[in-house]
C-alpha cells in the first residue's frame, strides 16, 4: 500500500512540473509576440491591430485606419512622416500637413519601452499607433479638412508627462 502511495505521489509531482513548464512557455511566447509585452497589464490602451486580420497592405487604406506589422526601415515609405518616441520626447515636436491630404506615419520606438501614439483629437481617434521596443509601424490617414493645430502623444501612462507629445499643423 505505502509503494502505491509513493508511486501515486511521484505521478502527481511529474504532472505539476509539465504543467509549469507549458505555462511557463506559453507565457514566454505571448511575451515575444506582443509589442505591448512591456507594459503592465493596468496600464494598456486597445490599439486596433485590424491590419493583420485584414491583409499587409491594409495599413495603407486611409478610408479606415489601421497600423501596419512591424515594419524594416527599408519598408518605409519615401513620402511617409517619420515620427520616433523615446523618453526624451517625439521627434519631430510638429509637422506639417496639408488639409485634407493623404499621410502615412511611420512611428518608431527609439528605447527599450512601449509606445502608443495617437491624437487628442475626437476627428482622429482611428489615428493610432502601438510600438514595441526598436519596432517601427505605419498607418495612413487623411488630414483634418480644417485648418488647425492638431496635438499628438505617447497614450502610455506617465509618457506624457516625461514629454512624449507634439503637434501637426495643418494648413
Amino acid at each position: 500500500m505505502l509503494k502505491k502511495i509513493i508511486i501515486l505521489a511521484i505521478i502527481v509531482v511529474i504532472i505539476l512540473a509539465i504543467v509549469v513548464v507549458l505555462a511557463v512557455n506559453l507565457s514566454s511566447q505571448q511575451k515575444t509576440q506582443s509589442p505591448s509585452a512591456n507594459i503592465p497589464a493596468s496600464e494598456k490602451t486597445n490599439v486596433s491591430t485590424s491590419s493583420e486580420n485584414l491583409g499587409e497592405n491594409a495599413w495603407k487604406n486611409p478610408e479606415n485606419p489601421s497600423q501596419s506589422s512591424p515594419l524594416e526601415q527599408s519598408e518605409v515609405p519615401k513620402d511617409a512622416i517619420k515620427i520616433s518616441i523615446t523618453e526624451g520626447g517625439i521627434a519631430p515636436a510638429s509637422f506639417e500637413a496639408k488639409a485634407g491630404a493623404q499621410i502615412i506615419l511611420a512611428v518608431s520606438s527609439g528605447d527599450q519601452w512601449t509606445h502608443i501614439f495617437k491624437f487628442k483629437t475626437k476627428s482622429l481617434e482611428q489615428v493610432a499607433v502601438g510600438v514595441g521596443p526598436k519596432e517601427t509601424r505605419a498607418i495612413t490617414f487623411y488630414a483634418p479638412k480644417e485648418k488647425g493645430e492638431y496635438e499628438y502623444y505617447c497614450d502610455v501612462p506617465g509618457h506624457i508627462e516625461r514629454g512624449e507629445k507634439g503637434v501637426m499643423i495643418v494648413k
